[in-house]
């Protein structure tokens, strides 16, 4: 048994963790941030709560409008895949800011003026 290589092996999951931690507090505060500032921000919150961020985890959509009904009573199934994807959309602006805006202008200009 190498002691070095376990202890090695042992700071590099360590760190490994560290990181992944450093980036679940990230969407955590992103998701807090769409909340409080988004104008949707509160029914999207609910969206990503019930299908991804409660320690319940769905089997399916059925549960998670289940789980949404308190919250939003009668939600229909292409509505609540609508929300997602725009919750998505909305915590990716705060996370990433506008790079997919800044991907379409540089590929317009790209091909318009080459």
């Amino acid at each position: 048994m190498d002691i070095n290589q376990d202890m090695e092996d042992m700071k590099e999951r360590v760190e490994a963790i560290n990181k992944s931690n450093k980036f679940l507090k990230l969407i955590d505060e992103a998701v807090e941030l769409m909340w409080k500032y988004h104008p949707e921000g509160e029914k999207y919150y609910w969206v990503l709560y019930c299908g991804y961020m409660s320690a319940y985890k769905p089997e399916n959509v059925e549960e998670i409008l289940d789980k949404l009904e308190p919250h939003f009573p009668r939600v229909h199934r292409a509505t609540y895949f609508r929300w997602r994807e725009r919750a998505f959309q909305a915590v990716s602006g705060i996370l990433w800011g506008y790079e997919e805006d800044s991907k379409k202008l540089s590929e317009y200009f790209r091909k318009n003026y080459e």
